[in-house]
């Protein structure tokens, strides 16, 4: 094993993971890290206990140990990136649709996501259909969002001209 390539990779490796994990749980408190935080701190201070132990030591066991831990909270924290990232476009996503007060509005976004071929349809219910909702994202091309018990008019409107258009393209 290259001795240059451990020194440093250990330590980038090291540096991604502290960043990351800083990122995810001080940058955004909506990401939900609760009973995870305290356990990715411990693999965090493992790793970096074991990489200065290596640094000490130079021995190859306590480098696959620090590289160990390393990678396992390198690979949790990434997790919790995506987590963090489809969050935010779930959110973004949803600031349109809350902001539909009424058919009229829920036309106006309908012609904006047929110009940008972005077209939703919204399932409610207590449970939802997952065949159906593959069934329309596969041959419809639709984003299909599920919206739970509450039913919005607006949204229904907004699914009728979607089916207009559908009906129409037939």
């Amino acid at each position: 094993m290259n001795k240059r390539i451990a020194k440093y990779g250990l330590i980038i490796l090291l540096v991604f993971s502290v960043g990351l994990f800083v990122a995810n749980r001080y940058v955004d408190f909506k990401l939900e890290m609760g009973r995870y935080h305290n356990f990715l701190l411990i693999i965090i201070v493992i790793g970096i206990l074991t990489t200065v132990i290596y640094y000490f030591l130079k021995s190859k066991i306590t480098y696959y140990v620090g590289l160990f831990f390393v990678v396992i909270s390198l690979l949790i924290n990434a997790s919790f990136s995506v987590d963090l990232f489809q969050t935010y476009a779930r959110e973004e996503q949803m600031k349109k649709v809350d902001a539909i007060a009424d058919c009229d509005e829920a036309e106006e976004l309908f012609k904006t996501d047929l110009a940008e071929k972005k077209l939703k349809y919204f399932t409610f219910g207590i449970g939802q259909n997952l065949e159906y909702e593959i069934m329309l994202r596969d041959k419809y091309n639709l984003k299909v969002i599920h919206m739970g018990c509450l039913v919005r008019g607006e949204l229904i409107c907004y699914n009728e001209k979607v089916e207009e258009y559908l009906n129409m393209r037939k």
